[in-house]
């Protein structure tokens, strides 16, 4: 009797661990800045999952990443044109999702998308970058202010995510 051997099923990702999986694979680019799941503005303003900006005075080419873990939420977004509030603050959208979920076909015009698969991230369409004369004082105050409060939360992420990567291990492998 031979057995038969299945594909190993898909991660199935919720929301949150997706965006911090992402933060932590565009943290790798030290000239880079960013903030995760920060309103930009007042009440009722744009609040992009990861909002992220070069460190550059010339060209800071900020850019929205959206997360999206099922179609319908995708679909829900772009039936609204959520996501084209993001253009006033940014150059350009992506959508983040696991790999498979959608295709390049079903973006909207000008959008890109990169997705998480086994191997880690992948840019399967880099959006089109529609140059923004500067970002508004108030958008900028926001990310001075706000900012420095979310990166101290970031680091009691990070560590918790460390402690539950240790637990983990230890459970599967032991403690020596």
């Amino acid at each position: 009797m031979t057995e038969s051997k299945k594909a190993p099923s898909p991660k199935r990702w919720r929301h949150d661990e997706l965006l911090a999986d992402l933060a932590d694979h565009v943290r790798t680019t030290p000239e880079s800045m960013q903030w995760s799941d920060m309103q930009l503005g007042p009440a009722g303003s744009a609040r992009p999952d990861l909002f992220v900006m070069k460190k550059s005075y010339a060209k800071p080419r900020p850019v929205v990443y959206e997360v999206k873990i099922s179609v319908a939420d995708f679909r829900s977004d772009i039936t609204s044109g959520k996501w084209q509030k993001y253009l006033e603050f940014a150059e350009g959208v992506y959508f983040a999702v696991p790999a498979g979920l959608i295709t390049k076909l079903e973006l909207p015009s000008g959008c890109g998308l990169i997705v998480r698969g086994p191997e880690g991230w992948r840019v399967l369409k880099a959006p089109t970058l529609q140059k923004i004369s500067r970002l508004p004082q108030d958008v900028l105050l926001k990310l001075l202010i706000d900012g420095v409060h979310r990166q101290g939360m970031s680091r009691k992420i990070e560590h918790f995510n460390l402690q539950d990567a240790v637990k983990r291990i230890k459970a599967k492998f032991g403690t020596d």
